[in-house]
């Protein structure tokens, strides 16, 4: 039910005035929802999210994967360890 601020106010001043205990009631169930919404939002704990929700890591994937690079060469060819790279150092001779 919709009512305005206005009526919400005098409704309240005339529980106030008629019956404090149902007012304090209504008082303390008031602050204890807001204490709960703050609670919810706050974080309680260990590591913080990275995404929101499921769209939007959806969205950062693809994004990801849109803008790496891609394979266009072919590789540099066979690794070869630098120790390896010092042994063979000197000049080749051809044997015949």
């Amino acid at each position: 039910m919709n009512v305005s601020k206005k009526a919400d106010s005098a409704f309240m001043r005339e529980l106030e005035h008629d019956d404090p205990l149902r007012y304090a009631n209504l008082q303390r169930s008031m602050r204890h929802s807001v204490r709960a919404e703050q609670i919810q939002r706050a974080h309680l704990g260990g590591r913080p999210k990275k995404h929101k929700n499921n769209a939007e890591k959806q969205r950062a994937y693809r994004m990801s994967k849109s803008n790496a690079p891609s394979v266009t060469k072919p590789g540099a060819g066979p690794f070869i360890p630098q120790d390896l790279q010092t042994q063979n150092s000197g000049p080749a001779t051809p044997i015949a």
